[in-house]
This record gives structure tokens, C-alpha cells and sequence, in this order.
């Protein structure tokens, strides 16, 4: 209790000198409510079993990007993170995005999808980087800090998960709920294997009350277009076919989906697809293309 009588520099200067990672919580907290406090308890227990990897790690464009070995206490963070993002934003959904896109199939990664469907604010982007590269002993203590910035506690929070088709993405899933599940208050939604712009639109539609089958509005969209394109074509000429380097991943199933969702107003094939035994990303999808300027071997 000798936190009430110190001022918020001689707390700080105290809290990292002198005691254990609960009274660090503690002391941090002062008087907030019970909830954060066993917010932070969690998190202590929760942090022992993801422990932090060397290294610097930074938030970016596509979030945290690495080897899947390093990304499961960056995941866990983020979880972590992602529950007090919602909290912070009145409850309103975030998304949490498990994937690193283009990447070799080894690699993985994970970003944050603000309630309006975009990516994360700026600002929160260097919040992410101090949560990631933070010590397992100030973690804790860093939640504790930023719940009492925003006066958060007793508010609900929602979190949308999705992944790739990496073999990681389970485990890093798993980490993801642990992360979440240390913020009180907080539910998750997991929405297995979807794309990154399927989890964007499911946020977005969600908070804001849209419509939400994805591949209807989709499929809507697409019929109004192409409906237009072959009434303006004179020739007769114009064929609603498309052909789609799945890239051995998710795309296949996404293809499927559309092409379904199109009906007569488009014809989908796919190559690469997963269901052939390739591997994800290998002289294959729309990066090989770019990186290479050539087409794919496949």
C-alpha cells in the first residue's frame, strides 16, 4: 500500500527496482478496480508458459511477421493486446488476422484489425511493438499501465480469429486465446480458415450491422459487374471464366466459394491448389509472379 503515498515517478522508479511482478501489478494499479488486477495475475501465470524470444520486433504494414518458432508469445501478446484494443474501442469487435500472406510456408505471423474493418490505428501500432518486446517480469505491469491510460476495466470486448492454412496456425491459435483469455470481460470468435480480406469484411459488417455473408455480397457484387460488361460488349465476345493461382492455400478454398456465390456469371478454375500436394507459396501464387516476372512453373 505504499503506492498511495508515492508520486507516479517514485512509483515507476520503485516498481522496477525493487519488487516481484505481482506487487510490481500492485503497485502500478494503485486503487483500479478488482478486474484488472486479475487481468494482470493472469497474465503473470499465462506469460511463464509463451516466454519473450530475443530480438527486436517491430509492428508494421503486415503486422509481426517471422519463423512460426518465434511467433508464439508475440501471439499470445497480441491476443493479449487485442482484448484491450476492443475494450478501449467500447466493446466494438477487433479482428486478429493469424498469417504471413506470401511468406514460405515456415514463417507466420499475426496483425490486428481495427472495428471499422482497417487496419490498426498508428498509434496502437507502437503499443504493439512496446507489448511484443517488453520483459515476461513488465508485462503484466505494461497491461496494467494502459488499462489505467484508458480507463478500462469492467468493459466487454470481442475478438474475431482467423488464420491461414499454415500447420502452425493451431498453435498459434491457441496462443492467441491464451492471450485473450487473461483480459476479463473478453469473448473470442474463431473463424478457422478463412482470407485476410473475408476476417476485414466480418469485422466491419459486424460493428456497423451490414449485411455479413460474405460470399452473398460478394457474389451480388460480382453479377452486377459482369451483368454490365456483357451488355456492353458488341462483339459477343466477352467470357465470364477466370482462372486463380491458389497458391496452395486458402485461395482454393475461397475460389470454390466464389465461384459458387457467382452462379452462371462466372466460371472459376483454380491451379495450386492444396488438394494436388503442393506446397504453400513454392514457385507458385501472385508473389512469384511479381518477385520472378515470369509465370509460375505450375
Amino acid at each position: 500500500f505504499v503506492s498511495l503515498y508515492l508520486s507516479d515517478a517514485e512509483v515507476t522508479l520503485f516498481v522496477h527496482r525493487t519488487v516481484s511482478p505481482f506487487q510490481r501489478i500492485a503497485l502500478v494499479l494503485g486503487l483500479m478496480q478488482y478486474s484488472v488486477m486479475e487481468s494482470a495475475q493472469r497474465i503473470v501465470f499465462v506469460a511463464g508458459s509463451y516466454p519473450k524470444k530475443d530480438g527486436k520486433f517491430e509492428y508494421g504494414t503486415a503486422g509481426f511477421r517471422k519463423d512460426a518458432e518465434v511467433m508464439d508469445f508475440i501471439v499470445m501478446r497480441m491476443g493479449l493486446l487485442a482484448g484491450l484494443r476492443s475494450k478501449v474501442c467500447g466493446g466494438g469487435i477487433v479482428g486478429m488476422m493469424i498469417t504471413a500472406s506470401h511468406n514460405p510456408l515456415k514463417d507466420n505471423g499475426v496483425k490486428l484489425i481495427d472495428p471499422d474493418g482497417g487496419m490498426m490505428v498508428e498509434d496502437w501500432e507502437e503499443i504493439a511493438t512496446q507489448f511484443v518486446n517488453v520483459s515476461d517480469a513488465d508485462l503484466a505491469a505494461t497491461f496494467a499501465e494502459y488499462a489505467k491510460k484508458f480507463n478500462v476495466d469492467a468493459a466487454a470486448g470481442t475478438i474475431y480469429i482467423g488464420r491461414d492454412t499454415r500447420p502452425s496456425g493451431d498453435r498459434l491459435l491457441e496462443a492467441a486465446k491464451q492471450g485473450a483469455a487473461c483480459v476479463a470481460n473478453v469473448s473470442v470468435v474463431d473463424f478457422g480458415i478463412v482470407s485476410t480480406p473475408h476476417l476485414h469484411f466480418m469485422v466491419r459488417a459486424r460493428n456497423l450491422g451490414l449485411e455479413d455473408d460474405y460470399w452473398n455480397v460478394m457474389g451480388y457484387n460480382y453479377q452486377q459487374v459482369a451483368g454490365a460488361l456483357a451488355s456492353g460488349d458488341k462483339t459477343g465476345s466477352y467470357a465470364c471464366e477466370l482462372t486463380v493461382d491458389a497458391a496452395n492455400g486458402v485461395g482454393a478454398q475461397c475460389a470454390l466459394a466464389l465461384d459458387t456465390a457467382c452462379g452462371d456469371f462466372l466460371k472459376l478454375n483454380t491451379i495450386n491448389n492444396p488438394a494436388t500436394g503442393g506446397i504453400l507459396n513454392l514457385d507458385c501464387g501472385a508473389d512469384y509472379v511479381k518477385t520472378n516476372q515470369r509465370e509460375p512453373p505450375n
